[in-house]
């Protein structure tokens, strides 16, 4: 599973409980229930999701008994998360999870500017955002380092990808944002496993501040002066446009930043 509690959410949970008051904690994506298994008595854990099928799966106990095993009060919304968590009070939150990036096709206005500056709203002072972003398609690590960096959050990322195969988790990618410096560093320096660590979100991919991710390929708009056009083509293919080595000119900057 993704959601061990050797691997990097478990650290997140853990970090958040012991640096003060924590308990209610906001989901978006329910699949099975999996993360309900780390409520405790006393705390409050509400999924969004948006697929009714998803959570009569869920909530059925023949099946899978995750949100009925849990300690926690787990209350489901069904409607599009961003949505939902808009009608939220603001301040009401120790801990958003957005669990919403790992098919292959992703709810992108979950990682935008505007959706950035919800979560902020509705975490209270000291939350932080855990971002579930494993995807077998898509890196988007340089996405959340140019959000964060912008926004000037916060951010650690962890690759927990040396799990052995015997294993009872499975191999991940989450990144952590928030203020409060006192958190971030407990998260930082206390990951529950030997197999991965937090290493900080830095810079903007479009400059040259260093950064944990790899360059990725920028595709600039059509007509952009940044858009270089690649000859070598195989048998059949469309030919492709190649990176651009230099940052994004400043008439695609904005678009580049928030691509989704």
């Amino acid at each position: 599973t993704y959601y061990h509690e050797a691997g990097p959410l478990g650290s997140i949970f853990d970090a958040c409980r012991g640096t003060g008051s924590f308990d209610r904690v906001g989901i978006a994506g329910l699949g099975i229930g999996t993360i309900a298994a780390y409520g405790k008595p006393g705390e409050e854990f509400t999924f969004f999701e948006i697929d009714p099928a998803v959570v009569r799966i869920a909530e059925d106990t023949r099946w899978f008994t995750f949100l009925a095993d849990s300690r926690a009060t787990t209350r489901i919304v069904v409607d599009d998360a961003r949505l939902a968590l808009a009608r939220e009070p603001d301040a009401s939150f120790d801990l958003l999870v957005i669990d919403a990036f790992t098919g292959d096709s992703v709810p992108t206005h979950l990682l935008t500017r505007e959706a950035l500056a919800l979560y902020d709203r509705k975490l209270r002072p000291g939350g932080c955002v855990a971002l579930h972003i494993s995807n077998r398609y898509l890196d988007f690590v340089p996405a959340v380092a140019a959000l964060t960096a912008d926004a000037k959050w916060l951010a650690l990322v962890a690759r927990d990808t040396r799990v052995p195969k015997d294993y009872a988790r499975t191999a991940s990618t989450w990144a952590v944002l928030g203020r409060d410096g006192r958190r971030m560093a407990t998260i930082a320096a206390n990951p529950t496993s030997e197999l991965y660590a937090w290493q900080p979100l830095r810079g903007d991919p479009r400059g040259p501040g260093p950064t944990t991710a790899r360059p990725s390929p920028r595709r600039w708009p059509r007509g952009c002066p940044g858009r270089r056009v690649g000859g070598s083509r195989r048998r059949g293919e469309a030919r492709h446009v190649t990176p651009c080595a230099a940052p994004p000119p400043s008439c695609c900057r904005d678009r580049y930043v928030a691509p989704w």
